[in-house]
């Protein structure tokens, strides 16, 4: 067994782990500000600070965006969860 090998496959793994954490987080930390501004913006409204019509704007303004952070966290996590078996792979032929 090629202990260089081992090495460089379990520094892979843990690089690639590590980046899919961050890309996840991230993905959840966006998501996360836009529910918060959906929230704001129901508040607003509430309040009377907001008439109906820019409320509706805003609101679906915020729907598409919600909907498109939520995509781009399944991509990531798909993408993130192919890549660390590839690797597993790698390392388990080793």
């Amino acid at each position: 067994m090629n202990i260089t090998k081992t090495k460089t496959a379990v520094k892979a793994f843990w690089d690639k782990k590590a980046s899919a954490d961050g890309e996840a987080l991230a993905a959840l930390q966006t998501l996360s500000k836009l529910e918060q501004e959906r929230e704001l913006v129901k508040r607003q409204r509430v309040e009377g600070k907001i008439g109906e019509a820019a409320y509706l704007d805003r609101m679906r303004e915020l729907a598409l965006k919600i909907e498109d952070a939520r995509a781009a966290k399944s991509i990531r996590e798909a993408i993130a969860g192919a890549a660390l078996d590839g690797i597993e792979e790698q390392a388990a032929a080793i």
